[in-house]
């Protein structure tokens, strides 16, 4: 597959993979990558563990997305490289519709998952199969498309502040009054 074949993002996605892996082709990357337990994920995870003590006197995480790589595509594989990675500077970046086109299934979002996210994506996709969704070109506004957001919300392990232009979590308003 050539790189210039691919959509923007997967296109950077890709030239970093291949520069942090060392391979010379994403063919050859994709061969590493059928090998078991791949070098390219071994330097993620590294890079990872590396990038982490860097920002840690800073009010900043690293959240993995799990979608645009071959090697990190469903929630289940961004777990494991953080955990691998174990610091609690790092984690996985939750968008639903990457959840939606990618192997991600309902029952991984459970406490043993989304302990791990630091950031979450909160979209709706369009009324298409997921493996022929444009996982950018298919977004609508949750509510809109063909995924249970409120279910997806309800989860019982997950809990996260729905931020929306122009209003104040309620931690920040506590925060701010005293």
């Amino acid at each position: 597959m050539l790189v210039s074949t691919l959509s923007p993002p997967a296109t950077v996605v890709a030239l970093a993979l291949l520069r942090i892996t060392g391979q010379p082709s994403l063919e050859r990357l994709q061969q590493t990558l059928a090998d078991g337990q791949s070098a390219a994920a071994r330097v993620i995870d590294e890079t990872l563990a590396a990038l982490a003590p860097q920002i840690a006197d800073f009010d900043v995480n690293l959240a993995l997305e799990f979608n645009w790589s071959p090697v990190v595509k469903s929630v289940m594989s961004a777990v494991r490289v953080v955990e691998q990675v174990d610091n609690p500077k790092v984690g996985v970046l939750f968008d639903t519709a990457h959840y939606y086109v990618t192997p991600s299934k309902f029952e991984h979002l459970n406490a043993d998952t989304v302990r791990w996210f630091k950031h979450v994506h909160l979209n709706d996709m369009a009324d298409k199969p997921g493996d022929l969704c444009d996982c950018n070109a298919d977004r609508v506004l949750p509510g809109e498309g063909v995924l249970d957001i409120p279910r997806i919300i309800r989860r019982k392990s997950l809990s996260f502040s729905v931020i929306s232009k122009g209003t104040v979590p309620p931690a920040a308003q506590s925060a701010s009054a005293q």
